[in-house]
């Protein structure tokens, strides 16, 4: 042991374990944080990665067919953090899905960009998407619902994305506004943020999926390298000489290669211009046949025919090996790998949407036998009704009038007050129009005329929010209170009470005592009663 004392030791520990000075900028240093120690390994986080890029896609094919525009969703990166953490600085009014994961425990929570959201509802409605953002608004009840659709979409795509590692059924539970409504779990829990960009012609935004530790714990040991490949399906043998058979039949450019004499650098070096450089024949050389870029096989002469040569496979063709169905299978390995992969993902795609559409046919065939019966039984007028109220959009509102109608399009956007109109008979678009402010009929009378084309599921969709609007205002609207209410009070009340009551509305309201008297029968009226 030196002899300096422990302090000198102590202040030489620097220059024994490294050195004073600034991290190059190069290096990113994160502080680590024991109170809250990281869940998951990168690998886990790689694989994460790599399900919500296949989810992106499957995302931008989505929203791009839905919209009718060229929509993209694009990876921007996967994080761990706390829940508070995420979601303390979002802004409110806000965008919030939550969804269940079964059958994981627990919820995940899918966060949209308000404006992004209101430029979708804008597409939807037969808009160009052009929205104010400056404006932060609640969305309404209806637009909720017509962004519920697409939000069923995204949960379709999110069970294809993780549907190698786990057959996941997101269901939708709830749509919320503010932060408060979604504490899904305590704001200490650590989280898997996931978050995409969503780029629209009108601009873009962000997206963000939480996954809480909790949910995805029990998929931790799945979410590596290892597990991901392993669980892509590969195509049967079967399956792959098909492929393999069929990639032969693909016409692809050959060439018939001789090799000449070896050339030295010096040689090279002294070729002058003009030079005239005797090339290779075939004679008595063997030649190699080129096909896509590689060697395939090495072949001799046999004999010449004038222009025309007989060839025989002479052995392998170095390095590629022989063109055998044992060398080719190997070459084309992964590509038919991939392509069985393809075909397996189409098949099930298709085997969905035929079941789909199975359960479509069979909804309009029972409704076929419904309307068969009603005309079969008498009750035609009314089949033929249903029949017209199906075919046309808004028709169940056309029943209502204009003045209940009104209070649920005031705080609605303009596209979405030109959609319900554009659809209404001109007599009803009319009033609508009539009790509208003064600013907004020049607006809502202008995207009418700019409309696109509106989805029909949209429309239905507006239209059976509206009437459930419609319908909770007349259970609110009981008739409590009125004149009857009053004579029925006052007829079990004391002489007196009732005496008081009327005199002082004589004063005040002589018109309303009148009335109430003209509906009252008191004992004084017994003595003109008529024998």
């Amino acid at each position: 042991m030196s002899g300096e004392g422990p302090e000198a030791s102590l202040r030489r520990g620097s220059e024994i374990l490294g050195h004073t000075g600034s991290v190059d900028k190069e290096y990113r240093v994160k502080l680590y944080d024991f109170r809250r120690p990281d869940k998951f390994s990168m690998e886990q986080i790689w694989t994460v990665c790599n399900i919500h890029k296949s989810f992106s896609s499957l995302m931008t094919t989505s929203l791009s067919a839905t919209l009718r525009q060229d929509w993209r969703a694009e990876l921007e990166s996967v994080d761990q953090m706390t829940f508070d953490e995420f979601m303390s600085p979002l802004p409110t009014p806000n965008i919030f899905v939550v969804s269940d994961m079964d059958p994981l425990k627990g919820k995940a929570i899918y966060q949209l960009d308000p404006v992004e959201g209101r430029v979708m509802l804008d597409r939807l409605f037969g808009g160009v998407g052009e929205i104010d953002p400056t404006v932060r608004r609640e969305l309404s009840a209806m637009e909720w619902s017509v962004l519920a659709g697409i939000f069923l979409k995204i949960l379709g795509n999110i069970r294809e994305a993780w549907s190698q590692l786990i057959d996941l059924r997101p269901a939708l539970s709830s749509m919320e506004t503010y932060t408060q409504f979604c504490q899904i779990v305590p704001p200490s829990e650590m989280i898997l943020l996931v978050t995409l960009r969503i780029k629209s012609p009108m601009g873009e935004g962000r997206m963000n999926l939480v996954y809480p530790f909790l949910v995805v714990e029990p998929l931790l040991p799945k979410l590596s390298a290892k597990f991901w490949y392993g669980g892509m399906r590969r195509g049967s043998e079967k399956e792959r000489y098909a492929i393999a058979d069929t990639a032969r039949l693909i016409p692809t450019d050959a060439e018939l290669l001789v090799r000449g004499p070896l050339l030295s650098l010096s040689g090279i070096a002294g070729i002058e211009k003009g030079q005239l450089i005797p090339l290779p024949v075939l004679d008595g050389r063997n030649c190699v046949l080129r096909a896509g870029g590689v060697d395939q096989l090495e072949l001799s002469l046999v004999r010449k025919r004038g222009s025309k040569y007989e060839l025989r496979n002479a052995g392998s063709a170095e390095p590629t090996g022989t063109g055998s169905r044992a060398g080719l299978d190997d070459r084309l390995a992964p590509a038919v790998a991939g392509i069985a992969t393809d075909i397996a993902a189409l098949r099930e795609t298709l085997a969905g949407e035929l079941g789909s559409l199975g359960s479509e046919i069979r909804k309009i065939k029972g409704e076929q036998e419904t309307l068969a019966d009603r005309l079969d039984f008498g009750d035609g007028e009314a089949a033929a009704t249903d029949r017209g109220v199906a075919a046309s959009p808004m028709g169940s509102l056309r029943d209502y009038p204009a003045q209940a109608l009104l209070p649920f399009l005031a705080n609605e956007s303009a596209q979405l007050v030109a959609l319900i109109v554009a659809n209404l008979d001109d007599g009803l678009a009319a009033k609508i129009l009539d009790g509208l402010p003064e600013d907004r009929q020049a607006a809502v009378v202008e995207k009418i005329a700019s409309m696109h084309r509106v989805a029909p599921s949209v429309l239905e969709t507006l239209e059976n929010a509206f009437l459930n609007l419609l319908r909770d205002a007349r259970k609110d609207d009981a008739q409590v209170g009125g004149i009857d209410k009053v004579v029925g009070i006052l007829n079990i009340s004391p002489r007196a009470v009732e005496k008081n009551v009327i005199e002082s509305l004589e004063r005040s309201k002589p018109e309303l005592a009148e009335d109430i008297k003209r509906n009252m029968f008191v004992f004084e009226d017994i003595v003109l009663l008529d024998d």
